[in-house]
């Protein structure tokens, strides 16, 4: 086991290739290693939130991908716990309620922190529809500028051409 950089114990789970590989035989110790990987992705999830809430988004893909890695072996353990069920009736009691708080925890934190990356999504993109609103407003406002002063320079060279050409008439007579 390591420890990652705010000292929070990290298991270092290997991905197997099969299903039945993934859970100690032994229930209790299953249920144990189910409530480390459940931990794990609590710990993951919380990150995920600090960086929403901080819009760290190194720090967000970080926990994404370490996230996505634990979910796959959390998918084969659950699935090996499906297929197990009533084996794990004989588990300790206090551990399956440890993992059933766990788990609750987990999918409340995930629905906020989904709550929180749509809304993200809600004014990122009603920030862009403004940006695009304001550029087109400016462009149009430059091109309008353009037009008139490309009007009064024409305006002046007119001007300043029927002067010399007066100008040089009178002389000529």
């Amino acid at each position: 086991m390591s420890t990652d950089s705010t000292g929070h114990n990290k298991q270092n789970w290997d991905i197997k290739k099969t299903v039945q590989d993934v859970l100690p035989h032994n229930v209790d110790r299953a249920v144990e290693m189910l409530i480390a990987m459940s931990r794990d992705l609590l710990y993951l999830a919380h990150e995920e939130a600090q960086s929403l809430v901080n819009l760290d988004h190194k720090r967000f893909a970080y926990a994404q991908r370490e996230k996505e890695s634990l979910s796959q072996r959390y998918a084969q353990a659950s699935e090996e716990f499906r297929g197990r069920l009533g084996a794990f009736r004989m588990a300790d009691r206090g551990l399956i309620a440890d993992l059933n708080a766990i788990q609750t925890e987990l999918k409340d934190l995930t629905e906020n922190n989904n709550n929180m990356i749509e809304d993200i999504k809600h004014r990122t993109n009603a920030t862009t529809q403004s940006v695009l609103f304001t550029a087109q407003e400016m462009g149009q406002c430059s091109l309008s500028a353009r037009v008139s002063n490309s009007n009064n320079a024409y305006a002046q060279v007119t001007t300043t051409q029927n002067y010399s050409y007066k100008h040089v008439h009178k002389e000529l007579l």
